[in-house]
């Protein structure tokens, strides 16, 4: 799968688009197309873990990385592990995606512009910064503290349930204009390109037109 391979190709070059609000600060990497759940067991520990120790290698080469989640199926496992049946639940939902949090706002912007495009495993990563103010306070346990801090185990459950949250804002929001959460017919995640999009157009009409009705429609037919 995505994790066991090694980058093989340059990157795609920064985002030409601001993140939702362009100010927000977020540690929280979003990469899709790392796993690929048809071939990558992920209810299997050991797989599960190789997985999570490549991408915390991959990331790594750009800052310290402090978390990884690589959502699983539903199991008995992690549903104790997720802290109960509708935690794991969400995160069946969610599996195909990976998640990074990075030591810095710094790092996190990098890596997301470094690993954007990249082709790991035969498969093209695409990335995004995840931001909400939960994700926000879960970055308040270690960001501008010492360079060794840590986010707590309270503070890393609460991040996973933060992410489900974030993502669920973002595809009602403009953030995802030109990508949105995607499920195959297996259920699998991934941030697909939009089928729909709005044009708005300011002064296209005049005011003779909304004072003649065949003058509007016939604009409406030329728009």
């Amino acid at each position: 799968g995505g994790g066991a391979g090694e980058a093989d190709a340059k990157t795609s070059g920064s985002h030409q688009q601001q993140e939702k609000g362009g100010s927000e600060k977020s540690t929280t990497l979003l990469v899709d197309n790392f796993v690929n759940p048809e071939e990558d067991d992920l209810t299997d520990d050991d797989e599960h873990d190789e997985l999570v120790t490549n991408l915390i290698n991959l990331a790594g080469r750009v800052g310290r990385v402090v978390s990884v989640y690589i959502p699983r199926p539903s199991s008995d496992n992690n549903d104790e592990e997720m802290g109960g049946e509708s935690s794991a639940l969400e995160e069946s939902n969610h599996v195909g995606l990976s998640f990074v949090r990075l030591a810095t706002y710094q790092d996190a912007h990098a890596a997301r512009d470094i690993l954007d495009g990249m082709v790991v495993g035969g498969q093209k990563l695409c990335t995004k910064i995840l931001y909400s103010m939960e994700l926000e306070v879960c970055d308040c346990d270690f960001v501008d503290k010492s360079p060794a801090a840590s986010p707590s185990q309270d503070n890393e459950q609460q991040w996973r349930r933060a992410l489900f949250q974030a993502i669920i804002a973002n595809q009602t929001s403009s953030s995802l204009q030109e990508t949105s959460l995607h499920k195959d017919g297996d259920g699998n995640a991934s941030l697909q390109p939009s089928s729909e999009s709005t044009i708005v157009f300011y002064n296209i009409l005049s005011s003779d037109d909304y004072e003649d009705e065949d003058a509007l429609e016939e604009s409406i037919e030329d728009i």
